[in-house]
């Protein structure tokens, strides 16, 4: 289920070009964490994919309940929001969690620009 989520997430990055600016020169993997599941995710030279393994250190770990890692894919709740609630567990470099919660907001499937922007 999170794996899903997260696979809509991507496929939107892929379509949103506006977006890419913001992690074209980023070089990111993400593990996102729930109790039941873990996905991969990388962003490396303007692309953003889900992994199976990661080529290096993981940069960025989140890691909370299924329910609230839903709300921060698809854009309903802000990343160091949920972390400051307690909902989430968050370890990486601040420039890094900044670009993430941005594209999550920008991405999710309850933003405006989701819908909108090409």
């Amino acid at each position: 289920m999170l794996r899903s989520q997260s696979e809509r997430f991507v496929q939107t990055l892929a379509e949103k070009s506006a977006l890419q600016p913001l992690y074209k020169n980023k070089d990111i993997i993400l593990q996102l964490k729930s109790e039941k599941e873990s996905v991969l995710m990388s962003f490396h030279n303007g692309v953003c994919s889900l992994i199976s393994e990661p080529s290096g250190n993981i940069d960025v770990n989140i890691t909370g309940k299924y329910d609230s890692l839903v709300l921060l894919i698809d854009g309903s709740e802000r990343l160091m929001m949920l972390e400051q609630e307690g909902n989430l567990e968050v370890e990486g470099k601040q420039c890094n969690l900044l670009t993430l919660e941005s594209l999550f907001i920008l991405a999710g499937e309850s933003s405006y620009l989701f819908r909108h922007m090409t």
